[in-house]
């Protein structure tokens, strides 16, 4: 894992989406391919998304046990946005999305 490059959000409802695509295009320009782990101040991870061959790869809470298969980044980034809305324990928490590199 290479966290090298890393960008501090605050979570809302629809931040993730927008912050984590910029993110995305700027480790896409020195790095492929393209992953994000989202984690807090603490390091819990509370998301990885990877590319993998043409699909993105989203591993909710970081496990492997609910992996789950989307078709591009937009649609794997919305639910990584809606996954986390639900989560209690992290509103109105700052989040870290750093480069995340699978191996």
């Amino acid at each position: 894992m290479n966290d090298t490059h890393q960008q501090t959000i605050q979570l809302n409802n629809r931040g993730l989406v927008k912050e984590a695509t910029a993110f995305l295009d700027q480790v896409a320009k020195e790095s492929m391919p393209r992953g994000i782990k989202v984690h807090d101040q603490k390091n819990a991870v509370h998301a990885i998304l990877y590319e993998e061959s043409r699909f993105i790869i989203l591993l909710p809470d970081g496990k492997n046990t609910s992996a789950q298969l989307y078709g591009n980044w937009g649609e794997a980034l919305h639910m990584t946005e809606r996954f986390l809305a639900k989560k209690e324990s992290i509103q109105n928490t700052r989040l870290i999305l750093s480069h995340y590199h699978h191996e």
